[in-house]
């Protein structure tokens, strides 16, 4: 059964939409294995914006706690992050309660198993305040406001796979991060998400910032993961065993 935009059941790649070669996917164990860089001023900063989008598609194989799928820390703490729980819930948040919200996705955990496509849109409305927009493949489902706080740094550590600090991290199959620091609209959502099929965030996605398509070898777990734009690449550390580059895509 075909979905469009995949709300409360797991997606069908096809509905007519033309399929994209998606790239290959980062396989974490929820330990150790995290890729990440140090303190830059090129690498995503959203403490620097009035506005942040960020995306990914994933497929977990631990149900069972919460997990974090990105972390940014432009200071001492994990400030920014977004993550999934067992519970079919989704979360953007921060140790410093920049923006502090979990939402539950709809269908709840019926599509835990599978992939999908999560996305956040995040916008500063005023001094104190911000409106928090939540998408599940392609699709706006909530919309909360959320405290603002504020905090200035002009360099930020990314990492994908966890937090950088280390704690609740990913196990199972994420691939296509993408990050902007600005408003992206459901429309390009929509568009990124294609039906299940995929589309190349360059093309869709109006002034990204950094897009990882895990277009490395299959079985690497060493090296750099490449920004498709050149700002800021990350670097494996703690792959080990069956965890690495994965042939496993959406």
């Amino acid at each position: 059964m075909a979905i469009g935009n995949g709300i409360g059941v797991p997606f069908t790649k096809g509905s007519g939409a033309t399929p994209f070669a998606m790239g290959n996917s980062l396989y974490t164990d929820g330990v150790n294995d995290i890729v990440s860089c140090s303190a830059s001023s090129t690498a995503f900063n959203p403490v620097q914006t009035a506005a942040w989008s960020a995306s990914f598609w994933a497929k977990p194989t631990l149900t069972s706690q919460s997990q974090v799928l990105w972390g940014c820390k432009p200071d001492s703490y994990d400030r920014f992050w977004m993550r999934l729980d067992g519970n079919g819930r989704m979360s953007v948040g921060s140790h410093g309660r920049i923006v502090s919200t979990t939402v539950s996705i709809p269908g709840g955990g019926a599509h835990w198993t599978s992939w999908n496509m999560y996305s956040t849109s995040v916008e500063v409305t005023d001094a104190s305040t911000q409106t928090v927009y939540f998408y599940f493949n392609g699709a706006l489902f909530q919309t909360v406001t959320s405290s603002k706080y504020s905090y200035t740094n002009t360099t930020a550590e990314l990492a994908l796979g966890g937090t950088v600090r280390g704690g609740a991290d990913f196990q199972g199959y994420s691939t296509q991060y993408v990050f902007t620091e600005n408003l992206v609209p459901v429309s390009e959502w929509l568009a990124l998400y294609n039906s299940g099929s995929g589309a190349d965030p360059s093309v869709v996605i109006t002034s990204p910032h950094s897009i990882y398509n895990i277009n490395e070898a299959v079985e690497t777990q060493s090296g750099d993961i490449a920004d498709a734009l050149g700002e800021q690449d990350l670097t494996m550390a703690g792959f080990d065993g069956v965890y690495g580059v994965s042939s496993e895509s959406p």
